[in-house]
This record gives C-alpha cells, structure tokens and sequence, in this order.
C-alpha cells in the first residue's frame, strides 16, 4: 500500500450548512444534571447540557448554536453573546442544581464558563458537522464508494485513533457505526470521502475490515454497564447520522403503530412488497417496519409498541457475515415478504425465559422469528428469522409456552387486533 497523506489544516466549513443546521433544528431536549443521564444515541435527537436542567437555559444555548451554525461564526462571536444571556439567568460560575437522581436534592457543581461553553459548541458543532457529512455521503456513495480516517490538528492524538489513520473502508463497513468521528470529548479526527479512482491514483488498497476490541464501563448514574469500543469515549461509540436516521424511522414506527390496526398492516404489507424492501435488504440502512404483531404480543415481551423491524444488525446475522455465526443466507427475498404474517396471520406464538417466536405457515412451508424488545420497550426488533419445521416447533414449545394461537391470545376471549 502506497504512503498515506492527508491534507495539512482543519476547519468547519464557513457559511451555513442546511444539512447540518437540519440536524440542530430537529433534536427534541433533555435537561439532565449529567451528561450520564442521558445514552450516547439519544444526543443525536435530544439537546442536552449538563448541568442545565432549567429549560431557559437550554434553549438560550441552544438559540445561540443555531444561531452560530446558520452564520457560520466561530466560538469567540458564539462566547460573546451567549455569555451575558446565562449570566442574566444565573447559569454561570459554580451553583447548584437540583438532581433528580438524589430525590431533587440541589448539588453543587460547575455552571457556565468559557471553558465549559468551548466545550459545549465543540461537541454540538461536531457532531451536527458529522450528521449532515453522514447524509451527504449517504446521497453519493456510488460514485464516493470508501471513507479513509484521519487525524485532525491536535497536538496530541488517542493512540487507538493515530492507529487508525489512513484505514480505508467503504461506506457500508459496519466499523463507521461506532467509529464516525468525532470519537471522545475534544476529538477532532474526520473522515474523507473517496472514489474508487482517486483510491487508485493514489496507491490505496482497501484495508482489511478491522476488529473493534470492547471495554466494559458503568454508568453509575443509568445504573446499567454497557460495552464500548477501546479508544471511544463512552457516550460517543455512534455514528450520528445513522442515529439520527434511526430516530426518523422511529417516527415511521410511531405512526403505524398510532394507527387502527389493519390498516398499519396493510401498509406495512405494502412497504414490504415495494422494490425498496428489496434493495434494503441488499444494503440495509435503518430499520424497515416488517409486522404489526398482536397487542397481547407486544406486551408480553414488555413492548410500548406492536411494530416490529429489521435492522442492519438483524441482516448482518441473518446473511452470516458476523464471525462464528452461519445466519440464514439461503432465505430468499419473496420469504422475507412473508414477515408481515408475523402479525397479521401467525399460526402461534411461543414464550419461554430467553426469547419469543413466532410461527408462521405459508405456501406450505413452516417459517420461525425471533422477536425481542429493546431495554426501554421503544422498539421491537426481529433478531432472526429462519425455515423450520413441525418437529423443531415442537421443540419451542416443550421449551416455552403458547400465548396466541389461532388468531387470539390464548385462555382469553378478547378479539384479535
């Protein structure tokens, strides 16, 4: 592989930047008294501040980024006005503030200060930057098919992100849904979009897909102990523009599930029969809603919500391209379209301590679904989807026990929906 070099100086491109303005617009809020309060995937549709649990002051700040994104000013024009407006509002210096983790108990702690404000405009600006990059890159990676990792100006660099200058991977490499920069707190790595023959011109060979070694953290105030990439601040192990896409196509998976039932599974079935079911499966990006299931269902498995989806990670297991697991390559594209039937007309639906499956007979043929709730209940995913038979469902159910069958929860009288 010939020498990598990258082009010397970094800025945030001047002028405004809708895509990245759309990012900033579009998030929802989350007063928390630390940045732990709130899940690394949740900042890219939730502002948040720590410390900033007033909504004043929130959306002060927050008036002030936009502003500062849509003129394409840097931080010191961003300092000097938003500086006085928290100063107004008592949001400066140390203070104290209420913390809902100790009962509303008021804490000490630091407010705003420049070096709180560099930091708070850094982490928005970059990530807002990363998003609307992310959406770009989407609209051209056939023609812009890899993204090569590079190092920003710091003077001193994350050994595990200097390891990474120069790795050359396409678009669709699962390794930029953790590892998208920015990538900690003050990390000014990128990524630079190339085609195949500039990647020639250049000597580059495409690296091989690299492994991502996992740390366990705690998060004590959440209470829950999460895996995260080495060399990725915890909170930071995503990639905003997927999550943010992720958060649209929760959008999606709201309103079906807002609506009369089956009217949601027929348009769902519609969805899964047009040809961009077909090319999401080639590519998946996002989640694709595939079943309306009953409501006894979904609350069986602890779900806020009766749609299910596929996600790229699903796919990733089912087309065995994760280590150590075959997955399911022979399904074909017509018997994904019968996952609708997963809500719609499943033959049963069996329980046991580990997981939920869900029958489904069709054309003769006998098919097998995994599905599970996320943590919150928010969603509710397919985690696999395989060919079976009677024998094997027998299985399932020695091991568990049947909660639907034949078009009703089973020992009651209520009316499927």
């Amino acid at each position: 592989m010939a020498a990598y070099s990258e082009k010397p100086g970094f800025g945030f491109p001047t002028g405004p930047d809708a895509e990245t303005l759309a990012y900033l617009k579009a998030k929802g809020w989350a007063p928390a008294f630390s940045h732990k309060d709130v899940r690394g995937d949740e900042h890219a549709f939730a502002f948040t501040v720590a410390k900033a649990t007033q909504m004043d002051v929130l959306r002060t700040i927050r008036e002030e980024l936009e502003r500062a994104q849509a003129a394409g000013e840097p931080f010191d024009a961003f300092r000097r006005r938003v500086t006085p407006r928290l100063i107004e509002l008592g949001w400066w210096g140390e203070g104290e503030v209420e913390d809902p983790k100790a009962g509303g108990a008021k804490r000490p702690g630091q407010l705003g200060s420049p070096r709180r404000l560099k930091t708070i405009f850094e982490a928005n600006i970059r990530t807002a930057h990363a998003a609307g990059q992310w959406a770009r890159i989407e609209r051209t990676k056939d023609v812009l098919p890899y993204l090569v990792y590079e190092l920003g100006p710091s003077e001193r660099h994350r050994p595990e992100h200097a390891s990474k200058k120069g790795l050359l991977l396409p678009v669709d490499s699962p390794f930029w849904r953790a590892w998208m920069p920015p990538n900690g707190w003050g990390c000014k790595c990128r990524v630079r979009q190339v085609s195949a023959a500039e990647a020639r011109r250049r000597g580059w060979d495409v690296s091989a897909e690299p492994d991502v070694p996992m740390r366990q953290w705690t998060n004590d105030r959440r209470g829950e102990t999460i895996d995260v990439p080495v060399g990725i601040d915890p909170g930071w192990a995503n990639n905003p523009g997927l999550t943010r896409r992720r958060n649209l196509d929760a959008l999606t998976v709201d309103k079906l599930a807002a609506a009369p039932a089956d009217l949601a599974r027929a348009a769902i079935a519609d969805m899964v029969a047009h040809p961009r079911f077909a090319d999401w499966l080639d590519r998946p990006d996002g989640w694709f809603p595939v079943a309306r299931l009953p409501d006894e269902v979904a609350a069986a498995i602890g779900a806020r919500t009766p749609v299910a989806v596929l996600s790229p990670d699903t796919m990733a297991k089912q087309k065995g391209e994760l280590p150590g697991r075959p997955g399911h390559p022979e399904l074909t594209l017509e018997e994904y379209r019968t996952l609708p039937f997963l809500g719609g007309d499943p033959q049963e639906v069996i329980r046991n301590a580990e997981r939920t499956v869900v029958v489904i007979r069709r054309d003769g043929a006998l098919y097998l679904a995994a599905v599970k709730a996320d943590a919150e209940g928010n969603a509710v995913f397919v985690s696999s989807f395989r060919r079976t038979n009677a024998r094997d469902v027998d299985r399932e159910r020695d091991r568990g026990r049947v909660i639907w069958k034949e078009g009703r929860a089973v020992g009651t009288s209520r009316s499927p929906t």
